[in-house]
C-alpha cells in the first residue's frame, strides 16, 4: 500500500506540488505530474460520517425508476456489470458475469436489441472482459480477452469490425479517438510491482506512458468498475488499491490523485508482497484489513466507490463531497430509497448517479408509505407505483438520483 510520509492532518485540497509526500518509489513526484484540477486529496476512512442514502439525497429532484424489460426469456440479464446513459434515446447496459452480453435499452425500459453474440465468428465473442462506450467515435467497444480481439459495434448495435490485439488486457478506456489506457494483467507479477497502466494506442504497442505501480495481487479481486471519466480526464481505481489515480488527456499524464486512507486497517505490505494468493488472503483476514473493491464512478460534485470492512465482514458504498470535503459510508443494507436496496451504483451523468436494483429487494410496506409522504416529488411517485406493480422478484430496474450538495448545480 501507499505510504503517507508527510500528510498534515487536514484533508483539504494541497497547493503547488501536489504530489510531494506520497512515496516517491511507486508514483511521479512534482512538475512531471500536474493535475489541472489541482486536486491532492487524502480521503481519511475514519472520519467518514456514516449515514443512510436517504440522509444525503437532494430531495427537491426526483428520483428515477426504469424497470427494464427483456423480449426473449434467453435475454434475461442477471447482474448488470455496466450501464451507459450518454444517449439521448438509449441506454447501454452490460451483463459480463452471467449473461455474458450487452443491451440496448430504450428510456422506456424496452429492450430494443442484443450486441453481437457468443462464437467464434466475426462479430462474435467467448467471454467479454470489458465494454465501454467510446463518446469520441460514437461507437460500443468490447474486449474479448480469450481470442484477443476488440469487436466495434455502433450505436444501433450493428457490427462494424474487429480487431485482434495480443495484449494481456482486463480493461480498457478510449480516453481519445487515437489513444486508449489499459489495465495490463498483474497476476503474473504476483509478489512484484508493475505498472498496471498503459497509455497507448489501440494496438498496445505504440506507448507512450506507463504507471500506476501496484502489486500483481490486486488482480486476484474482481473490480466491476476500474475507469470513470469526468471533463475530458479519466480516473481509475482497482480492487485491493488505496490510490484513485487521474489520467490526462493532453499531456498523457498518469498521476496519484486521491488516496484512501485506512489507518491501521490498511492492507499489510508484506500481504500484497506475497507471491502465493492464499498466503495473501490469510494475512489479510488475520489483520482484519479494509480495502477498496472498486467500482469507481465520479462526477462533478461527488466520487464513489465501494469497499469491505473485515473486522465487521460488511460492504459500504462510499461518497466523497469533491467540494467540502467531506465523506459518507453508507452500509450496503442502508443503501436503500424508500425501501429499495440497491445493489450499485454503476454510472453518473455530471450530478445524477444511476444504479440499479431487482425486485426482491422492494420492501412494499415501506414503499407504500413512502407514496403517502407528501413531501415526496410528484414525478418519483409516479415511478414509486410502478416498482410497488412488480411482481417477479428478478426483475431489474434502474434508478437515477441526486445527492444533497450547498454549491449551485452547474
Amino acid at each position: 500500500m501507499l505510504l503517507i510520509l508527510s500528510c498534515k492532518n487536514s484533508n483539504q485540497k494541497q497547493q503547488g506540488d501536489q504530489f510531494q509526500g506520497i512515496d516517491s518509489v511507486a508514483f511521479p513526484v512534482g512538475a512531471n505530474c500536474q493535475n489541472p484540477g489541482s486536486y491532492n486529496y487524502l480521503i481519511q476512512m475514519e472520519e467518514a460520517k456514516v449515514a443512510f442514502l436517504e440522509d444525503i439525497l437532494d430531495s427537491t429532484y426526483a428520483v428515477k425508476f426504469t424497470p427494464l424489460e427483456v423480449d426473449d426469456s434467453r435475454n434475461l440479464l442477471g447482474e448488470i456489470s455496466k450501464l451507459w446513459d450518454y444517449s439521448d434515446s438509449l441506454i447501454y447496459i452490460a451483463d459480463l458475469q452471467i449473461a455474458n452480453k450487452v443491451y440496448g435499452f430504450g428510456r422506456d425500459g424496452k429492450m430494443k436489441f442484443v450486441v453481437g453474440e457468443i462464437g467464434e465468428g466475426p462479430g462474435q465473442y467467448k467471454q467479454l472482459w470489458d465494454v465501454q462506450y467510446n463518446q469520441h467515435l460514437k461507437r460500443l467497444e468490447l474486449w474479448d480477452y480469450p481470442q484477443h480481439k476488440m469487436l466495434y459495434f455502433d450505436l444501433a448495435g450493428k457490427f462494424i469490425s474487429e480487431q485482434k490485439i495480443n495484449q494481456e488486457i482486463v480493461s480498457f478506456y478510449p480516453i481519445t479517438k487515437d489513444w486508449y489506457i489499459f489495465h495490463m494483467e498483474g497476476r503474473d507479477h504476483l509478489g512484484q510491482k508493475k505498472p498496471l497502466l498503459r497509455y497507448s494506442d489501440i494496438t498496445g504497442e505504440k506507448i507512450m506512458k506507463e504507471g500506476a505501480w501496484e502489486y500483481g495481487v490486486v488482480d486476484a479481486w474482481p473490480s466491476k468498475q476500474e475507469f470513470s471519466e469526468y471533463a475530458g480526464g479519466v480516473y481509475f481505481l482497482r480492487a485491493m488499491m488505496d490510490t484513485i489515480f487521474w489520467i490526462g488527456p493532453v499531456n498523457r499524464q498518469i498521476c496519484p490523485d486521491y488516496v484512501i486512507d485506512f489507518g491501521d486497517k490498511r492492507i499489510p505490505e508484506e500481504a500484497k508482497k506475497e507471491s502465493d494468493l492464499m498466503a495473501a488472503a490469510n494475512l489479510i483476514q488475520n489483520n482484519n484489513s479494509s480495502f477498496s473493491t472498486g467500482n469507481l464512478v465520479i462526477g462533478r460534485t461527488y466520487l464513489h466507490f465501494e469497499w469491505i470492512a473485515n473486522d465487521i465482514e460488511d460492504k459500504y458504498f462510499h461518497f466523497v463531497d469533491r467540494f467540502q470535503f467531506q465523506s459518507y459510508k453508507i452500509p450496503a443494507q442502508q443503501f436503500s430509497i424508500f425501501g429499495i436496496r440497491i445493489e450499485r451504483v454503476n454510472f453518473v451523468s455530471k450530478h445524477d448517479f444511476v444504479g440499479y436494483s431487482v425486485g426482491r429487494n422492494v420492501d412494499k410496506s415501506k414503499l407504500q408509505i413512502a407514496l403517502e409522504n407528501k413531501h415526496i416529488h410528484p414525478d418519483t411517485k409516479a415511478d414509486l407505483q410502478k416498482i410497488l406493480d412488480i411482481q417477479d422478484p428478478e426483475m431489474p430496474f434502474t434508478v437515477r438520483f441526486r445527492l444533497m450538495h450547498p454549491e449551485t448545480y452547474k
